[in-house]
C-alpha cells in the first residue's frame, strides 16, 4: 500500500513515497488489526491469535532490529584491545564494583571485559568510549 493509499483509509504514515505492507502499517502504535482487516478483508482468513502475533512482532520488529545492530557493533569492538597500564578509576560512569573487578581481572580486550560478572552494558560503552578517545593516555 502506498502512503497516499494508507492516507485515504485514514492511517496517518510518513509520505515518503516507500509501499508499507500489513505488517509496516501495524507497527505503527495506532493502527490495529481492524484496520488491517477492514482494508484488507482477506486476512480475515486468519484466526485472531495469528493477527495478534503478527501485530506483536511488527511493533517490536524495531527494536529487535536496533538490538541485533547493537550487537554487531560490539561484536566489532570486542576484539578491541585495552590498554595495559588502563587506570579503570579514572573512567567516568564505572560503579566502584565495576572499577574493582575490572582491575582485578585486568582484561586485555573489550570482549574479556564484557564476560566479568557484573560489567554492565552501559560500563563497555563507557569503557569503549573511554579507550576510543585516547583519554587513557593523557594521564600515562
Amino acid at each position: 500500500m502506498t502512503p497516499n493509499e494508507a492516507r485515504r483509509h485514514g492511517f496517518n504514515v510518513n509520505q515518503d513515497g516507500v509501499r508499507r505492507t500489513a505488517s509496516d502499517l501495524l507497527a505503527y502504535p495506532e493502527i490495529k488489526t481492524a484496520d488491517i482487516s477492514r482494508v484488507w478483508p482477506e486476512v480475515s482468513v486468519f484466526k485472531p491469535e495469528t493477527l495478534e502475533q503478527i501485530a506483536i512482532d511488527a511493533q517490536y520488529r524495531g527494536y529487535l532490529e536496533r538490538q541485533k545492530s547493537d550487537i554487531r557493533d560490539f561484536r566489532k569492538d570486542e576484539t578491541l584491545r585495552l590498554p595495559d597500564d588502563l587506570m579503570f578509576e579514572e573512567v567516568a560512569g564505572l560503579s566502584m564494583e565495576v572499577r574493582t573487578k575490572l582491575a582485578a581481572v585486568r582484561p586485555t580486550t573489550l570482549g574479556q571485559a564484557a564476560r566479568i560478572s557484573g560489567v554492565t552494558p552501559a560500563a563497555l560503552t563507557a569503557l569503549l568510549s573511554y579507550v576510543k578517545r585516547g583519554a587513557h593516555r593523557k594521564h600515562g
